[in-house]
């Protein structure tokens, strides 16, 4: 059957991705593609780039919106289904976790993968509906805020209305390891023979194992220990000061959001369906980031299944990572024509979704040509650069790519952050951002919350940026109208 390339990449596409390997994404990609009703994506080592047809997200968005407005906890309804299928894979992924790979056959162990898969493809089967308004978000929230209240409101208002009341996972995180600090600080207590304070001990053993998952991404998976979590005590106690003045900041945010949140509520005077709109998109960045906190824990479970794998056949982890669970079962009697083959896979692959279980792979040159042919479609002349405000500011400075994780040390200190989108795991340079820019995401996304909490400039959802800028480029940075210019 003969594929017209042409005309699917002449559709409106909206594109998203980062830092991904094909191991971890693709299972996620199919169950949004399956809600979405197509799509593809291509990696070039660790770099991805995920194509959604546009028109079919705000189909689904439009609809669930709709049911929003007389439903105040249709959103909720959402949450449940999605919550039911993520706790049966995360009781899944612990039991996993107590078996001994070396002891189950090569049958069994393909099997125990392909099960884990199919709760995963349930998972982001429901969960896409987050991402559905990543393009759509801000057009679909104004329309509706015209169609209630008559005028647009303030971005500071519909930024606090859409706000998630609750802290995030990785605030909630520092808060509890900043009490074990203060414990330690106040009582003194040698941090260098920590298991001579036995009750200590324990409360920081309980943190990594409700913790250990925090660095874990896209690409890489970190266990985290004790030693890791000791070593942020002991910075946080020789800054105490500092890191208490951190703590105050995170817990007056959120109770300040929530204040304004009533004090916005009485002077606006809001409809109950516009209520029960702004209610929907605080509950998907609650949402969004709760999601994460299952997210990292099955990439942990998934890594034990890919280092399993490279034991047993000796194969590169690196060149595993470009299969997937469909796949994997075959690589026992690989040869080392087919390993060679996996090598071009890592380096550049294409996959077209068709179906559920049922996707087309383009390797090597044939990739290469695809994605060319893509660009020209997608990018063609566009140089003019614009998106979604993310947080209001602006600012001029320099432009500092970064596509994988390998980039992060090039990011320095009051550079203008550019990248195809912000994970967990760009924490830390995104602290060192003097704006942030990304390809994609929405009134929802990961930037657009960092961001408003670092009190930075931020536009997301520019779809080209990566693109169109490079390292070194001076720009100014308008979130206030969402438009990046070069300065020459």
């Amino acid at each position: 059957m003969k594929i017209n390339f042409r005309k699917i990449f002449s559709r409106r596409l909206y594109r998203q991705g980062g830092a991904c390997i094909p191991f971890f994404i693709a299972t996620p990609y199919c169950g949004a593609f399956t809600r979405t009703k197509g799509g593809f994506f291509y990696n070039k080592g660790e770099l991805n780039y995920g194509y959604f047809f546009k028109d079919n997200e705000k189909r689904i968005a439009s609809r669930a919106l709709a049911r929003q407005e007389k439903d105040k906890n249709y959103v909720k309804k959402l949450f449940r289904k999605w919550k039911d299928v993520a706790d049966k894979q995360l009781s899944f992924g612990d039991k996993i976790n107590k078996l001994d790979f070396a002891k189950l056959s090569w049958k069994e162990l393909v099997k125990l993968h392909q099960k884990f898969d199919n709760y995963y493809f349930r998972f982001w089967y429901h969960a896409v509906i987050i991402e559905a308004y990543d393009p759509w978000g801000n057009e679909l929230l104004n329309e509706k805020i015209q169609k209630y209240y008559g005028k647009a409101l303030p971005f500071e208002v519909v930024k606090t209305m859409t706000a998630p009341s609750e802290i995030s996972y990785l605030n909630q995180e520092y808060l509890e390891l900043f009490n074990l600090a203060k414990i330690a600080f106040k009582n003194k207590i040698d941090l260098t023979k920590p298991k001579e304070f036995l009750n200590f001990y324990k409360k920081l053993g309980k943190h990594k194992d409700k913790y250990y998952w925090t660095n874990n991404g896209w690409v890489k998976v970190y266990r985290l220990n004790e030693i890791y979590f000791l070593k942020r005590i002991k910075a946080i106690i020789r800054n105490f000061s500092q890191a208490r003045k951190k703590a105050k900041k995170i817990i007056f945010e959120q109770k300040y959001i929530k204040n304004r949140k009533k004090n916005y509520l009485r002077k606006y005077r809001f409809s109950k369906e516009l209520i029960n709109i702004f209610y929907y998109f605080e509950f998907l960045n609650f949402w969004r980031d709760f999601r994460k906190t299952y997210g990292c824990k099955y990439h942990d479970v998934l890594y034990r299944f890919l280092k399993e794998y490279s034991r047993r056949t000796n194969i590169s982890i690196n060149y595993l990572k470009s299969l997937t669970a469909l796949e994997i079962g075959k690589i026992k009697n690989y040869t080392k024509k087919d390993i060679k083959k996996l090598k071009e896979r890592w380096e550049c692959c294409f996959m077209l979704y068709r179906r559920p279980k049922n996707y087309l792979w383009f390797i090597g040159k044939e990739a290469e040509k695809l994605i060319k042919l893509l660009d020209k479609y997608f990018i063609g002349g566009k140089r003019e650069i614009r998106g979604s405000i993310g947080n209001k500011g602006k600012i001029k400075g320099m432009v500092r790519l970064i596509k994988t994780i390998s980039d992060f040390k090039k990011m320095k200190k009051g550079d203008i952050l550019v990248s195809v989108a912000t994970r967990t795991e760009y924490a830390p340079i995104m602290n060192k951002a003097k704006a942030i820019i990304t390809d994609e995401g929405g009134i929802t996304c990961h930037a657009a919350i960092v961001s408003r909490e670092l009190s930075i400039p931020c536009i997301v959802g520019t779809q080209i940026a990566t693109k169109v800028l490079k390292d070194g480029d001076k720009v100014e940075v308008d979130a206030n109208k969402g438009i990046i210019k070069k300065i020459r």
